[in-house]
């Protein structure tokens, strides 16, 4: 009988041991995850970075030649330019318009006749724009004023990152140029974020 007690204390001992070892694994392997999640992030940003200097140092070789190619006319059609670009469709914008979405953060708005806003916004993190396209979202704000992104703005909101790697060699200095012509403010960044929106 006690030897029997101790087989089953034993059995239970070494399955909760068990247990134990592979919960360990799991959260050490979480961590390995984790970690290099965080180091592929750096990387990749690395790499980014890398390809945006080794293209503006191309281009300082073309930069002369190409003046006029590089000066931007048409804000509304370098913009739907540059949506088609990146999204393989080139958007018939109507007026651009500047506004605020929060004090000091401005950004630029394209609607078009089929009821789409594409929404131009320095590279602020998209959390930061989720809470700022939410219609009770007003700090700071005329409370009568609309919200840049709809009555109903869709929580999923993804933006697409716009910078010379995807919008054109010389993307930078024409959007700086672009967003001081519309917003009367400098663009302190070389990359801006591009939301595109069902009105419907």
């Amino acid at each position: 009988m006690l030897s029997e007690s101790l087989a089953n204390l034993t059995t239970d001992v070494l399955i909760v041991l068990i247990l134990g070892a592979i919960l360990v694994m799991e959260v050490v392997t979480m961590l390995n995850q984790a970690r290099q999640a965080g180091s592929m992030r750096k990387l990749e940003k690395q790499a980014r970075n890398y390809m945006q200097e080794d293209l503006r140092i191309k281009r300082g070789q073309l930069e002369h030649e190409m003046e006029d190619a590089i000066a931007v006319q048409d804000p509304k059609v370098w913009l739907a330019s540059v949506i088609g670009a990146v999204t393989g469709v080139r958007p018939e914008l109507q007026d651009l318009q500047s506004m605020d979405i929060s004090p000091g953060i401005k950004v630029i708005t394209g609607d078009t006749r089929d009821f789409k806003r594409y929404i131009l916004t320095p590279a602020i993190p998209p959390k930061i724009v989720y809470k700022m396209a939410d219609p009770k979202y007003k700090e700071g704000l005329d409370a009568r004023m609309p919200s840049v992104f709809g009555k109903n703005p869709k929580k999923n909101l993804e933006p697409i990152e716009l910078s010379v790697l995807n919008a054109g060699i010389f993307f930078d200095r024409q959007a700086k140029a672009v967003w001081v012509k519309l917003t009367h403010q400098d663009l302190s960044t070389d990359e801006l974020m591009l939301y595109a929106l069902d009105l419907a």
